[in-house]
């Protein structure tokens, strides 16, 4: 991976910056401690694998919102463009695109995942294997000799590309497991199978039992069923029995209380009949008396008109005007006095005779006179009802002997008869429930028992098979155990970075011999003995100087960096070679403020020996003997609008 052209915009000190490698092969980056020279190149690992100091939002500009970063970069022949945005309102967005023709076309994935293992399976590294291999940043240029050694192993299984053996281990481990799981669960089967084969004569014992017990009970409550039946139809007997007795005795009651009905209805019409002729007297004298008071009625109109008469001769006589009856002339006042005064009397008499006939009503006495005719109007209906009534007690003195009779035929018992069959009805079937009980439950242990029979019989047929099952589980499983030992990290994998390790020390000791001039090698050590006198596996590294072996952590300073910076570019061609991911680039940060004037020109000299093997070096440093010995310097610098770099020679 070369990179051909960097942009950046709000990232860390930089507002905006645009770099263009092409054209670079081995440059210098240098300016001012705090100028944004690590800044500049922090771009890359960035953009390719979202790593840098910080998360994303601590590498925003200050009082900025969002950052972007764009790593155009040549790979295998081929230009490839990624670029990553980060908002705080917004999250990350990253896309990646590849040249075609002149025009870059989007390769992006669905998702940022999917796109990002993208860029993993192109660059054929992920973001560790790449900074233990090309880049060497500042406070970071001893990351893979002051890992751990399991943390070496894991470099070193990336650069070979082991992680497929791993894969292979983890899938065999997985069926080992499922295959352990299927083997115990056969043998448990097996376990089965043999105590059930072994308690078959047991069961075919008692099965015989339960059959003859069920016959015993199914004879039982054969002879059950049938003494029910009899009560039943005894019950049916004797009800129809109590039904009948029930049906006379209603009948008799019914004919003794028409004769009570019979009788009261004759002596009713009899009392009707006497009063009809009582009241036949009295219709002559209330004829009568509504004659009168017809008569009364008519003097009293008359009264009433007279009155009126006399009345209106008033009111002429008392207004002005008033003339004499006979003779039509205007009345005097003598003549008029005695005119009203003839009035007044006439008028006392008419109130006197109005007085003595009172208010004379018709009412009362027709009423009277219509309920008499009405009542004798009746007789003959009481006469018919006499004849009727003694016709039916006629027939029911015929009819109640006969009842009487046959009541007396049925014994008065037949109900406490009734009641006894219930009883025994009742405590048969509580019986028979009792049986039936039984008899369920014995049908279901005979059926649970030919259940347990056939199982058993199954199974005695199936043991050989499982037997021969388990048999080849076991094969397999031995199969898995060795394929997941020998391909996991103690088998072939530790068996390859065994074999990768004289190359590495090989070329870091070609490099540190130019760099200590011959005073330091440096040699890879996979097994360490324990306190107990055993082996271990390990990956230690071991310095051997003119004092003799030591362990690297025993080194700092210049000796140190010399010692990582070897057996990175180490690592660097080895992923070059067997992997074959064309890593192209190589970063040294600030490395050489740790040496002396002749530690730096030795490293000058190890950069420009290897340059062959890079196609890009960068060195970012501050110090002028280092930056003079680069033919290409970019200078980075800072003002109060942030960082800027300027390509200088």
């Amino acid at each position: 991976m070369i990179p051909q052209r960097l942009i950046a915009h709000n990232f860390l000190s930089y507002k905006h910056v645009e770099l263009d490698f092409q054209g670079l092969q081995l440059a210098c980056l240098f300016g001012e401690n705090g100028a944004g020279k690590s800044a500049l190149l922090e771009v890359i690992p960035y953009a390719l694998f979202s790593k840098g100091r910080c998360r994303a939002d601590g590498l925003v500009r200050h009082n900025e919102t969002n950052h972007s970063v764009e790593l155009i970069f040549l790979l295998d022949g081929e230009r490839y463009n990624v670029r990553r945005v980060y908002s705080r309102k917004g999250g990350t967005t990253l896309n990646l695109w590849r040249e075609v023709g002149n025009v870059f076309q989007n390769i992006s994935g669905p998702t940022i995942a999917d796109t990002q293992r993208q860029i993993v399976e192109l660059l054929r590294l992920d973001y560790e294997t790449f900074v233990h291999t090309s880049l060497f940043l500042q406070g970071d240029a001893d990351r893979f000799t002051t890992s751990t050694p399991a943390g070496r192993k894991e470099v070193l299984a990336n650069i070979l590309s082991l992680s497929d053996l791993e894969a292979i281990s983890a899938r065999a481990k997985e069926r080992l497991k499922e295959e352990q799981v299927h083997l115990a669960t056969s043998q448990a089967t097996i376990l089965s199978f043999e105590e059930r084969i072994q308690k078959l004569p047991e069961w075919e014992e008692e099965w015989g039992g339960k059959q003859s017990e069920l016959i015993l009970i199914e004879t039982q409550l054969s002879l059950e069923e049938e003494v029910l039946a009899k009560l039943r139809g005894w019950k049916e007997s004797a009800s129809a029995t109590q039904v009948r007795q029930d049906a006379l005795r209603q009948r008799r009651d019914t004919l003794l209380q028409q004769q009570v009905k019979f009788a009261k209805r004759i002596e009713a019409a009899t009392e009707a009949l006497e009063v009809a002729k009582g009241l036949e007297q009295q219709i002559p004298e209330l004829e009568r008396a509504l004659a009168e008071i017809a008569v009364a009625v008519q003097r009293k109109v008359q009264l009433d008109d007279e009155y009126r008469r006399l009345s209106d001769r008033r009111r002429r006589l008392e207004g002005q005007g008033a003339t004499c009856t006979l003779c039509g002339q205007p009345l005097s006042k003598m003549h008029r006095e005695k005119e009203l005064k003839q009035l007044n009397t006439q008028e006392r008499q008419i109130i006197r005779e109005q007085k003595s006939i009172g208010t004379p009503t018709t009412g009362p006495t027709e009423r009277q006179l219509r309920e008499v005719h009405r009542l004798l109007g009746e007789a003959s209906s009481h006469k018919a009802t006499i004849e009727t009534c003694e016709k039916d007690l006629e027939e029911v003195a015929q009819s109640l002997p006969g009842v009487e009779s046959e009541l007396a035929g049925i014994p008065k018992e037949v109900s406490t008869l009734v009641r006894k069959i219930e009883d025994d009805l009742v405590g048969w079937a509580s019986r028979q429930k009792g049986t039936q009980h039984k008899h369920k439950e014995t049908l279901s242990q005979v059926g649970m028992l030919e259940a347990r029979i056939q199982d058993a019989r199954n199974a005695k047929e199936e043991l050989p098979k499982t037997k021969k099952l388990v048999t080849e589980r076991r094969t397999r499983i031995s199969n898995l155990e060795f394929l997941t030992e020998a391909f996991s990290t103690t088998g072939l994998q530790a068996y390859l970075i065994e074999e990768a390790l004289p190359e590495i020390e090989r070329e870091a000791n070609l490099l540190l011999n130019k760099l200590s001039g011959g005073r330091i090698q440096v040699s890879l050590q996979t097994q360490r003995e324990t306190q107990s006198g055993n082996l271990r596996e390990t990956l230690d590294i071991l310095v051997q100087d003119e004092e003799g072996i030591k362990a690297f952590n025993s080194f700092s300073g210049g000796e140190a960096f010399r010692i990582s910076f070897a057996i990175r570019v180490a690592l660097s061609k080895l992923l070059t070679q067997r992997a074959g991911a064309n890593v192209g680039l190589l970063v040294v940060d600030e490395g050489f403020g740790t040496q002396d004037a002749a530690g730096r020109a030795a490293l000058v000299e190890a950069i420009s020996i290897i340059q062959n093997d890079f196609p890009m070096i960068l060195c970012i440093s501050h110090m002028e003997d280092v930056r003079d010995a680069f033919p290409t310097q970019v200078l980075v610098t800072k003002d109060k609008d942030g960082s800027r770099v300027q390509l200088v020679g």
